[in-house]
């Protein structure tokens, strides 16, 4: 099933001198179209999507997942990047990390997320 989403990119302010309590900032808004795999163990968004969302190499954590194919071959995402998803459909929204990969697919949702979503 593909849906569109609206994706968030969030960021913390850790400055201890600033008395705002509202940490979380969204620094960008994107409908993005992801495919619900509720078979998939993880979500996954690609290099050119993490590119199209304007956000950085830096903003990237290191990830320790790694991709095990039917066929045994073993693949390393980039990294890693927390992104606030929402859906219209659900009337939902949920903080979702992402493993970004150096394949152009399509972005995917994976069971857990797609639950928390309520999409399926």
């Amino acid at each position: 099933m593909l849906m569109i989403l609206s994706v968030y990119y969030l960021y913390h302010n850790n400055n201890d001198d600033d008395d705002d309590d509202d940490d979380n900032h969204l620094k960008t808004n994107k409908p993005v179209k992801v495919k619900l795999d509720t078979g998939a163990q993880c979500n996954i968004i690609s290099k050119s999507m993490f590119d199209s969302l304007n956000l950085k190499n830096k903003e990237l954590l290191r990830s320790k997942v790694k991709f095990v194919s039917y066929f045994e071959e073993k693949q390393f995402p980039l990294g890693q990047i927390e992104l606030l998803v929402s859906s219209e459909i659900s009337g939902t929204s949920n903080e979702v990390l992402f493993q970004v990969v150096e394949e152009n697919h399509s972005s995917i949702l994976g069971r857990k997320t797609c639950e928390k979503l309520k999409l399926v």
